[in-house]
């Protein structure tokens, strides 16, 4: 047994009023304080450090039959939650645990162990066990990877991208493995063609290489492993690794000369040199390519 004696204490929650119709409304809501009873053997007490709000709680506060059972009347808003174990009479459970559970919205939980888990200290914030590490994360993993089974080079559309899910979803398809065993070794003033249909990975390697994108295996410029750098440690090479347009038509500006959409980079990388001297090296960069 650990933890403190049990004790009564203030819990405010907030519960469903009315049955909401439309936009949810302060006044379909009402915030209640009651006193919170300690745990008796084999529970523990949980304080709420942070509670979610889904869009999937509007469909149980109307009267409509979704996946979800409405709640009733003066029943607390449903929701996720994380927090840290207060007192425990529970094996598995110790006072100052992080926890996720599903409390709803209220300050306080209590429970005989079930449905809560330990949240490891992973070194990540305890809030994403009901974000990305929680139901929206796992609904966005599976729905990638197990249902839509989707691959490298697939093409992914996600209908909600700014929620909780799609959000997620969206991460997970760009860590998925879009180019595999490349090996490439660029000379000073040879050029190498990448040929490919669209979406083969043409791009993708292109921001790897410049360290635009996460990616496995050694990246050498100069002699220089810059796999592992940091941003602050590759920003100084920024100035001497550039990436092209695939589409160069697509990004030219119609209020710009051509001189000075060449000329565009020098004035950041290279802010010393003198209007003549960018002048000539767009004049260099032309003859080049002629």
């Amino acid at each position: 047994m650990s933890g403190v004696a049990d004790a009564s204490r203030a819990n405010r929650r907030f519960v469903l009023a009315r049955r909401v119709s439309g936009l949810p409304q302060p006044a379909d809501f009402s915030l209640e304080v009651i006193d919170q009873a300690g745990p008796q053997q084999g529970q523990v007490l949980v304080r709420n450090r942070f509670v979610s709000v889904d869009p999937g709680t509007r469909g149980r506060l109307g009267d409509r039959e979704t996946y979800a059972q409405a709640l009733d009347l003066g029943e607390v808003i449903q929701a996720a939650t994380v927090g840290t174990v207060e007192i425990s009479h529970h094996p598995k459970f110790k006072a100052g645990d992080w926890v996720a559970g599903a409390f709803g919205w209220q300050d306080w939980g209590l429970s005989d162990g079930r449905g809560l888990r330990l949240i490891p200290d992973n070194g990540l914030p305890p809030s994403t066990a009901i974000g990305v590490l929680g139901i929206p994360g796992l609904t966005a993993y599976f729905g990638i990877r197990e249902v839509g089974e989707v691959k490298s080079g697939d093409t992914v559309l996600v209908t909600s991208a700014a929620g909780a899910v799609g959000s997620a979803a969206g991460q997970i398809d760009l860590v998925l493995r879009a180019v595999d065993r490349v090996s490439l070794t660029l000379k000073q003033g040879q050029t190498i063609g990448i040929v490919g249909e669209s979406g083969s990975g043409k791009s993708t390697l292109a921001r790897a290489l410049l360290r635009l994108l996460p990616s496995e295996g050694a990246i050498t410029f100069e002699g220089r492993n810059i796999s592992g750098l940091s941003v602050n440690d590759m920003r100084p090479l920024r100035r001497q690794l550039q990436i092209v347009l695939q589409d160069p038509f697509g990004s030219l500006s119609p209020r710009m000369t051509a001189g000075q959409i060449i000329t565009e980079g020098l004035l950041v990388h290279m802010p010393g040199i003198s209007a003549s001297e960018r002048d000539r090296a767009a004049i260099r960069a032309m003859e080049e390519v002629q």
